[in-house]
This record gives C-alpha cells, sequence and structure tokens, in this order.
C-alpha cells in the first residue's frame, strides 16, 4: 500500500497502553489515530469494544476525539455486516488519500496492520503443487509441514490454511522451509514499534479494567445488545461480546464473569504477541512510557 501521510504503527496486546502512547506522540508531534482494531469497527458496542473518547462527524466519518486527538477507523459497519481485514485496508487506504495531517496506525488486531502495511515477498509458484496441496485436509497439511525439517507444531500454529499451503508449495520448490515470514513492510521508511509490558505488568493491567462497576456497564450493553441481535450473532464477536452473553445466560456472578474475561483476556493478549513474533522489524518497548519517550526525543 503506498501511504503519504502515515508516520509510524503503534502496536501490542491488549491493555499494553496503545491508544495512550498514540495519544501522547500525536498530542506532542501532531497527527491524528487510525485504530486497528476487529471489534472497534463495530457500530454498537462501546465499552465491549474499549472504545475510548467522544464520538463526533468529521467530513462524513465518526471520529472518537480523546484529549484532542481523532481516532479514524471505529463504527465502520453494523454488527452482521460482512467487513474483512481487505475491507480495513481499503479504509485505511480511503483514508490516507482523503486526510491531510500526519496518522499513526494503533493497535493489536495483526491481520488488520499486516493487510495494511504489509506486501507479500516474492517467491517462487508453481501452481500444479499448489493445487495438489489444496486438495489436501487441514491435518494432511499439518503433518506434511510437521515432516518438514526445522519444522515445529509452535512455528505452524496460527498459520490460516492459505498460508501454510503456500509455505508447503515454497518448501517443495525450495528443497526446504521457507523464512518464517513472507511478507514485509511495503514501505520500510515506516517505522513499526511495539509495546510488550513484563507479563506480571501486563497482568496487572488486564485486573485493573475489570472492577464491579465496568463489568456491570458490559453485561448492561450486551443485555441490549441481546434486544436487536441474535446471541449467535454477538458470540461471533469474540472475547468480552461472547463473555458478557455466556455472562447473562448462565447467569453467572459478578465474580464468576470476572474470571471469564480474565482469563480469555490473558489468553487472547498471549495470541497477540505471538502473532508479532513473526515481525523482526518491530522495535520493542517494555512499557508505553518508554515508546513515547523514544519517539518524541
Amino acid at each position: 500500500m503506498l501511504t503519504k501521510h502515515i508516520k509510524g504503527v503503534i502496536l501490542g496486546p491488549t491493555a499494553s497502553g496503545k491508544t495512550a502512547a498514540g495519544v501522547a506522540i500525536c498530542q506532542k508531534l501532531g497527527g491524528n489515530i487510525i485504530s486497528a482494531d476487529s471489534r472497534q469497527i463495530y457500530r454498537g458496542l462501546h465499552l465491549l469494544a474499549n472504545k475510548e473518547g467522544e464520538p463526533e462527524v468529521r467530513d462524513g466519518r465518526i471520529v472518537y476525539l480523546k484529549n484532542g486527538i481523532a481516532q479514524y477507523g471505529l463504527d465502520l459497519c453494523d454488527i452482521g455486516e460482512r467487513f474483512t481485514a481487505v475491507s480495513f485496508a481499503e479504509e485505511v487506504q480511503a483514508l490516507d488519500n482523503a486526510l491531510v495531517e500526519d496518522l499513526w496506525l494503533v493497535g493489536g488486531t495483526g491481520l488488520y496492520i499486516d493487510m495494511a502495511m504489509t506486501a507479500l515477498e516474492a517467491l517462487p509458484e508453481d501452481l500444479a503443487i499448489r493445487t495438489e496441496l489444496e486438495q489436501c485436509s487441514d491435518s494432511d497439511l499439518r503433518e506434511k509441514a510437521l515432516a518438514q525439517p526445522g519444522v515445529t507444531a509452535e512455528l505452524i500454529s496460527g498459520l490460516p490454511r492459505r498460508r501454510l499451503i503456500r509455505k508447503l508449495e515454497v518448501a517443495a520448490i525450495q528443497n526446504q522451509w521457507p523464512a518464517e515470514y513472507d511478507f514485509v513492510p511495503s514501505d520500510k521508511s515506516i517505522p513499526w514499534y511495539g509495546i510488550r509490558p513484563k507479563i506480571e505488568k501486563l497482568e496487572e493491567h488486564i485486573t485493573e479494567r475489570f472492577s464491579d462497576e465496568n463489568l456491570r456497564a458490559m453485561l448492561d450493553e450486551a443485555s441490549g445488545l441481546r434486544q436487536a441481535y441474535s446471541d449467535e450473532q454477538l458470540i461471533m464477536l469474540g472475547l468480552w461480546v461472547k463473555d458478557s452473553v455466556e455472562a447473562l445466560e448462565n447467569n453467572l456472578s459478578i465474580d464468576q464473569f470476572r474470571t471469564l474475561v480474565t482469563v480469555h483476556t490473558r489468553q487472547y493478549a498471549k495470541r497477540q504477541l505471538t502473532w508479532w513474533h513473526r515481525h523482526p522489524w518491530i522495535k520493542w518497548f517494555d512499557s508505553a512510557d518508554a515508546l513515547i519517550q523514544a519517539v518524541i526525543k
């Protein structure tokens, strides 16, 4: 993707302080934020998507203002409406073309950021091999991958079927497993910054989010959404939305609900960090404050 105004990417797991860092940097250097979050795209989700700031309409787009900084990329579609990583990349391109201010892409949805900001490396192709692999079941593909020298279950964990097939195709051509990542930043001049707190600090931040007041507000929001959408539609949104619906359905206590969302949020944060393992160009910091100081110095 060709970019004119994007100055950097700020990423990391949930509760790591990404938005606070993005806002602080924009306040100091100027510019606004594009949020890369697969739940914040939905209208109707607020606390359940951890949206921050007050919404307003600006040039026909909804933005959320936090401390004077506009956050784009929120409220892009209705619950149940099809919206993909490609849709997000198209929105980022449209914003980059339409806006004149500097922009920072900030979020934790790895697929969204990758689709907007990376490109596949030029690797060899053999359509005959690919077609043969496409006939294989998921378990057969996994077995073929694990038979490759140096390939472990951890290495292929989380790889979408399409990418696993592509790696097997390249391995068959090159007689070796391709590099851990097969994509690169589409614009190498744009810096990628990551926040990766120590695990005990991250867990502390996650726990702080789930006060009794916040948990009750989450359940109230989910209860209202159930009046407009089916439980199946809401559960598909995952994480806090799914947990809230299950808590209401099973009449969980606040303490039981807290345990549920805390465990699932910690697991989600771990998956987010695992995704970024394949991105060697990210410059990591152990806190939002450290990142802010490094960028604005």
